[in-house]
């Protein structure tokens, strides 16, 4: 039986980009459904959350899912002026919740911006303490940069 991976993208649509005329919400939704096909190409079952629900809604479309992995997808932001690099968030540092964060740094860290990558335990995230599955929280870039 496949993996299940339930990919929560952003719903902050008021987090503009720095260029481009578009927002968070927007450009994780593209980054979701390219992350779908990869996944799906590559064996894994897959559920993207629809665009602009809530965090809640998403954590319990997930369980209800039976989502082995939980993909929340975010662009970060700092001062508009640092490209700060690709950061993921996991509940805990025992291997269960960081061997998938690190997976993904490792791939998504060569081909995103900026260069500070790195995984931080933060159980203190909605999306990371919520989901009973694994969460791998993705900030794949700055979009005030």
């Amino acid at each position: 039986m496949a993996k299940k991976i339930y990919i929560s993208p952003s719903n902050q649509d008021g987090n503009t980009y720095a260029t481009g005329k578009t927002n968070e919400m927007a450009q994780c939704d593209k980054i979701a459904n390219a992350t779908a096909t990869a996944l799906k190409r590559c064996g894994f079952d897959v559920k993207v959350g629809k665009s602009g629900d809530g965090m809640a809604v998403r954590c319990k479309e997930s369980d209800a899912y039976g989502a082995d992995i939980h993909m929340p997808i975010h662009t970060n932001a700092f001062n508009g002026k640092v490209t700060g690099g690709t950061r993921i968030f996991c509940y805990s540092s025992s291997k269960e919740n960081k061997a998938p964060a690190e997976a993904v740094l490792k791939t998504l860290g060569a081909i995103s911006p900026g260069t500070a990558d790195s995984v931080t335990v933060n159980a203190g995230l909605y999306e990371v303490n919520m989901p009973k599955a694994t969460t791998v929280y993705v900030e794949c870039e700055f979009h005030d940069t």
